[in-house]
């Protein structure tokens, strides 16, 4: 060849330098590395001429026999081929793979170099593909125009060309097996695939230049290298025509052909074919499905090796890539490609991506989705997240900062980063990938790998019947667990799963894990979890749409309108009522919990968490939610509490601890507040009544939490956030929600608030008053005084006496706490049904001397007025009175000597006196330095208005009838008291009238600060009599406490003597007039 004119200029200008041997197999190698159009036509001539002399001479099959000859006693089928047909050596390359005898593979080595470099010179392939050349202009010459003879070797575009068509399905069946033996003889070595060599040969050498060829070594590095920035586009395309290749026929990849073949015949992968699968070819997708099947169900048959699972992993990779390598990807989304996403680079699975985003949109399930499908679940993306290269580059960072723990490839990289989806480390661009991979991966049992092995053989055996009910048969043993929909899988298996406290869970551990992560991940996003998607996508645009919720927050917004969802579509409320009691029972399934708490629950909650009781979870994000830097985990705590207010099933502790006393006692109530006050009431009455609840304790100790959940928020007690929406907005728009501070405003402004409203508040404070523990802003502004002072009554079981207590230790209480005290104590002596103990102390008493006012405080309850203390006014009235007769019973007196007393020390805990002199005292007292009860008293004289008048004259009475309530005489005669008067009892006014007496005989015997005060306020007394006499016995009360009754009790004993005398003279002398007239 070197030495022939035809073929001399081209071997001296493009082999001279570098052939060691003329020898014409060496020449023949170097010029076919040459493009085509390198070479003069001359040459190409000549050079088909003689390759296909050698292939056809005798003497050639002579030597082929005589170096392959065992491999032809193996081969009987090659042996046959006529002598000179060429044949012979097609044969024997068909099967050098598996040829033993090394000299004989040595030789095909070379001579396949000249058998490959011109598709004429192959057996049966001129005969097998002209048709189709022709009919898909795939010649490079026009056959017709220069004989076969003269055409130049330029079987490179050829067979790229109808390889091309192979793609689209458009080869004829004897063409199509000639391209798939030309692509398995040439898997092993690039150099054979002349087209591919022949436009990578550059990039070869730059990017693969330390890779020997042979084993596919430089087809797996120029894959590798693909979609790099110095890849030449000829080359790229060649690559792809090549991974088509692959795609339709498994027997082009060296790596899976060689490093499967025991697996592929173990499982029996030719069985059965794939939807990839064409004529007698067998995809690489068909050999990935069934190996991935075979690696799920390893009892089924032999285990999958690590080099096998490595050329499949490469082929995944590949295909996650390059959409062109997907033929239903290509013919089924070929619309969506071009109408969302041309011009999208298909660098590293762009295009994939694209359709996912694109399809996440469609409200139908389009043959795009289920091609899309198909290509994930022969990826195993969900087991190998690295075969998405788009979404392992997009996320390597997040990967490396918050799941570093994880080694690199590891199945739970995904999963963490899912957990970490809405974290402060996510990256936008991978929290998009993530969200389109796992949209498709939630959709199909078998796409998550990881929960079908974990939970294929339990979803048979118990979520059988729920498939068949639901599918309207009752055939339900030989129904496939993985036909069955995964969402009626999650949920089946869900209400099998033991939760804490509870006996009878029958899932695996695994299985149990792989549930809860399903769950969770679903949870992270509307769009994750497809019934709901589909059932309430109508839903979410009716109520959602004004302000469109952000993404992962769909769902809140649905429970924050179930009510009006359960009218208009009951299958998507019912969908989302079962969701939230999932939630509820499992904090790890609330999106916004997971997405905002995590620090929070590892600084609070630790102990629960390893625990492991979601319960006490919830319970504790409750209690500690006020101490939350975090906004965004309180406000989902905030979320969470609303949500269980709309279904009372929506709180698994409260189910679990008083389901049999709602089915007992309340059973016609559905909202947890409802529920919560229908059991509260009977524990209330039982305890007015002095009786046993029915309620039991269990449920007794579980509605006091409830009931102080409830009263940490007004949006938790609908009826009062119904009646006062607008009290709210008008008295304390600018108070901030929670801690019931909004509650705690209005009850500062119950004077002001409407009608309604205040009906609805005297229920919030009667409930607050029977079980003080349930008082928000008590327990949480007196946490540390009730631990300090009143322990014990939480102790003993007496809760209801914990206000009583603090009242008690008032001036021993941080400031915070006293204030809210004195505003209890005012609350409560403003409304006597506000005060238990003291309705326990003087019912009878309360029944014999204040009925109309018990009616009148009644009529001000029904129209939602404040009584202002109408009873306690009346208690009083008789607590002073001088009537002995009336008298109140031991213990209601001693409730209102101390109720007196502690008027005395705050006026502000007189509702009738704060009402009837708010004038005098802001004209008079100094209502920042002064006492103000003894400003008033001081001031009786001037006092002009009669009904504040009335008021403080009740003040000195009360105070002449007990000394301790009137502190400044108390103080200003203690020594006297002790040095005279100590021997008297207390109360009726006796210690007073001591003192009075020995003021009137022996004013000397008083100190004189005492005898001072005292003459002051016998002044006041006598002042206020005047004002406030009613009847006989306030007049003797003002006779006896005067500095002169002795004289006045003289002058009175005269004058009745006096009178007596008189009217027995008057008498006698009118019986005589009569005796005289009857004698006349």
């Amino acid at each position: 060849i070197a030495d022939s004119v035809e073929c001399s200029n081209d071997v001296e200008m493009y082999c001279g330098s570098t052939l060691t041997s003329r020898d014409n197999l060496a020449v023949l190698t170097c010029l076919n590395n040459r493009q085509d159009d390198d070479l003069s036509d001359e040459c190409h001539h000549y050079l088909w001429t003689y390759k296909l002399n050698i292939t056809k001479n005798p003497k050639f099959d002579s030597i082929a026999r005589q170096t392959c000859k065992s491999a032809l006693q193996t081969h009987t089928d090659c042996d046959n081929a006529e002598p000179g047909s060429g044949k012979l050596v097609s044969c024997l390359l068909e099967y050098k793979d598996i040829i033993k005898a090394h000299s004989c593979v040595n030789f095909l080595n070379k001579i396949a170099g000249i058998v490959f470099s011109d598709y004429r010179l192959i057996c049966n392939f001129m005969e097998d593909c002209h048709k189709d050349i022709m009919e898909n202009h795939c010649g490079r010459v026009d056959s017709s125009a220069r004989g076969d003879a003269d055409m130049p070797h330029s079987q490179g575009q050829v067979v790229e060309c109808l390889e091309e068509k192979l793609g689209e399905n458009k080869l004829k069946p004897e063409c199509l097996q000639q391209i798939k033996r030309l692509g398995e003889l040439s898997a092993d070595d690039y150099n054979l695939d002349r087209n591919l060599y022949l436009n990578c040969r550059d990039d070869r050498e730059r990017l693969c230049p330390d890779v020997l060829h042979g084993d596919g070594r430089v087809y797996k590095c120029l894959f590798n290298h693909k979609f790099d920035e110095g890849m030449s586009t000829t080359c790229r395309d060649a690559l792809t025509v090549r991974q088509k290749l692959v795609a339709k026929d498994y027997k082009s990849s060296y790596q899976i052909q060689t490093q499967c073949k025991s697996e592929i015949s173990n499982n029996f992968c030719f069985v059965s074919h794939n939807s990839n699968d064409h004529s007698d070819l067998v995809g690489s997708s068909g050999i990935l499905l069934c190996l991935e099947n075979a690696r799920s169900n390893p009892g089924n048959g032999g285990k999958i090796s690590a080099v096998c699972n490595n050329a499949l992993d490469d082929f995944r990779a590949m295909l996650m890539s390059d959409y062109n390598l997907s033929p239903e990807i290509t013919h089924n989304c070929a619309t969506e490609i071009q109408a969302n996403c041309s011009g999208t680079v298909e660098k590293e699975g762009a295009t994939i991506h694209c359709l996912m985003s694109h399809l996440r949109e469609e409200s139908e399930v389009t043959s795009c989705e289920k091609a899309l499908l198909d290509l994930l679940k022969e990826t195993d993306v969900a087991g190998k997240y690295k075969m998405d290269v788009a979404l392992a580059t997009d996320c390597n960072g997040v990967i490396q900062s918050v799941c570093s723990k994880y080694a690199d490839g590891d199945p739970m990289v995904l999963s963490c980063l899912m957990e970490n989806l809405y974290s402060a480390q996510m990256e936008v661009a991978c929290q998009d990938r993530l969200l389109e991979l796992q949209y498709f991966i939630s959709r199909d049992f078998n796409s998550d790998p990881s929960f079908h092995k974990a939970c294929k053989a339990e979803s048979k055996v118990l979520c059988n019947h729920d498939f068949a009910a639901g599918a309207g048969n009752g055939q339900s043993e030989n129904i496939d667990a993985d036909a069955m929909p995964l969402s009626l899988v999650i949920s089946c298996l869900y209400r099998h799963i033991q939760l804490p406290g509870e006996e009878g869970s029958i899932l695996s551990a695994g299985c149990t894990r792989e549930v809860h992560r399903m769950l969770k991940q679903r949870a992270l996003d509307f769009n994750l979890n497809p019934d709901l998607e589909h059932t309430c996508r109508t839903a979410l645009g009716q109520y959602c749409s004004n302000e469109m919720p952000e993404p992962g927050m769909e769902l809140v917004c649905l429970q924050d309108n179930l009510e009006n969802i359960t009218e208009t579509n009951i299958e998507c409320a019912n969908m989302i009522t079962d969701l939230t009691v999932m939630e509820s029972k499992d904090s790890d399934l609330e999106n916004v919990l997971i997405s905002a708490c995590e620090p929070m629950l590892q600084q609070h909650c630790k102990d629960f968490l390893d625990s492991g009781d979601e319960g006490e979870i919830m319970e504790c994000l409750i209690r500690n939610k006020d101490q939350m830097d975090n906004a965004l985990c309180a406000a989902g705590v905030n979320h969470f509490q609303l949500i269980e207010m709309k279904d009372y099933h929506f709180s698994p502790k409260f189910m679990k601890a008083c389901k049999d006393d709602v089915r007992l006692h309340c059973s016609d109530k559905k909202t947890k507040a409802d529920v919560v006050k229908c059991l509260s009431e009977d524990v209330r009455n039982a305890v007015l009544q002095k009786r046993q609840s029915r309620i039991s304790k269990k449920c007794q100790g579980q509605l006091t939490v409830e009931n102080l959940q409830l009263h940490e928020k007004i949006d938790f007690l609908p009826g009062l956030h119904k009646a006062c929406q607008a009290d709210y907005r008008t008295l304390c728009s600018n108070v901030e929600p929670g801690k019931a501070m909004v509650i705690e405003c209005l009850r500062n402004n119950k004077d002001k608030v409407s009608h309604e409203c205040r009906k609805e508040l005297f229920e919030v404070e009667e409930e607050e008053s029977l079980d003080p523990k349930i008082d928000f802003s008590l327990m949480r502004t007196c946490k540390s005084d009730i631990k300090e002072f009143c322990f014990t009554h939480l102790e003993d079981g007496r809760p209801h006496e914990i206000l009583d207590c603090l009242i008690h230790n008032k001036k021993k209480l941080q400031s915070q706490c006293r204030n809210l005290i004195k505003s209890r104590e005012a609350d409560i002596l403003s409304d006597v049904d506000l005060d238990p103990d003291l309705k326990e102390s003087c019912s009878k008493d309360i029944k014999d001397f204040c009925g109309k006012e018990s009616q009148q405080a009644k009529l001000d309850h029904e129209r939602g007025e404040d009584p202002h203390g109408v009873i306690y006014a009346c208690l009083k009235k008789v607590h002073t009175s001088a009537d002995h007769k009336n008298k109140l019973s031991p213990s209601c007196n001693n409730h209102i000597t101390f109720v007196v007393r502690e008027e005395e020390q705050d006026y502000r805990l007189d509702p009738r006196l704060m009402l009837a002199c708010v004038n005098e005292i802001r004209k008079h007292c100094d209502t920042e330095h002064e006492d103000i009860v003894e400003c008033l008293k001081r001031n009786v004289f001037p006092i002009k208005t009669s009904i504040c008048m009335q008021e403080v004259a009740r003040l000195l009475l009360e105070g002449r009838s007990d000394i301790m309530a009137d502190p400044v005489l108390h103080e200003a005669c203690a020594i006297d008291l002790e040095e005279h008067c100590d021997q008297i009892p207390e109360g009726d006014g006796r210690k007073i009238q001591c003192l009075t007496r020995i003021l009137s005989k022996h004013k000397t015997q008083l100190s004189q600060g005492c005898r001072e005060e005292l003459q002051v306020r016998q002044s006041m007394w006598a002042h206020a009599a005047k004002k406030n006499i009613d009847g006989f016995a306030e007049l003797s009360m003002m006779v006896l406490a005067s500095e002169q009754s002795s004289y006045l009790l003289s002058m009175l004993t005269l004058l009745v003597v006096a009178i007596l005398i008189l009217g027995t003279m008057c008498g006698r002398c009118t019986k005589r007039v009569a005796r005289d007239r009857k004698t006349r």
